[in-house]
């Protein structure tokens, strides 16, 4: 017996198989959880059960893409009357952009849509130059140090930093934690 609330197996199952049937055919989860006489967190929840039963069952694609393609007519269509009813206001706007972004969906989906394509390219049209030589890569060490430590003490000369807290050694500069 299961917990208390908690409804028998064959319950269930017709359960799910009613919210699948209303998923599938585009009902939004607050109209299947009207329908369900359920709250939308349980329709969430049995929506997550229902897509990890149809993830294990390792749906057949074609199938798949068979039931978005209903299910993005059905939006299309109810897209299509919304407009019509609504001639010459703002919804009328949002279900035609709900119609277009349908229509786009089903040119994805067989493959009728050309995706932009955004080249970058270099000086003169020609490739873009991925590494370049730093000067400080030809140096040799002693020509690091040095540029190094006058970079150090450039930075021992700005007010921000304390002189106290730059230690100078030879061809070593060490930053300590200021005095306090």
């Amino acid at each position: 017996m299961g917990r208390p609330g908690r409804k028998p197996a064959a319950e269930m199952e017709a359960l799910r198989e009613k919210i699948k049937a209303l998923y599938l055919n585009g009902v939004p989860y607050a109209q299947i959880a009207k329908a369900c006489d359920l709250s939308i967190d349980s329709i969430y929840h049995h929506m997550s059960v229902i897509k990890k039963e149809w993830a294990a069952e390792k749906l057949d694609i074609p199938v798949v893409r068979g039931e978005l393609m209903d299910k993005i007519r059905q939006i299309s269509r109810d897209a299509a009357a919304g407009a019509a009813r609504s001639r010459g206001g703002s919804a009328e706007v949002a279900f035609l952009r709900l119609q277009m972004e349908a229509v786009q969906t089903v040119a994805k989906m067989v493959g009728a849509y050309a995706p932009e394509k955004t080249e970058l390219t270099g000086e003169g049209g020609g490739p873009v130059m991925i590494a370049q030589e730093h000067n400080i890569d030809s140096l040799d060490s002693e020509k690091i140090a040095a540029r190094l430590t006058e970079w150090a003490e450039n930075l021992r000369n700005e007010d921000d930093i304390e002189k106290e807290n730059l230690e100078f050694t030879e061809n070593k500069v060490v930053l300590t934690e200021p005095t306090k």
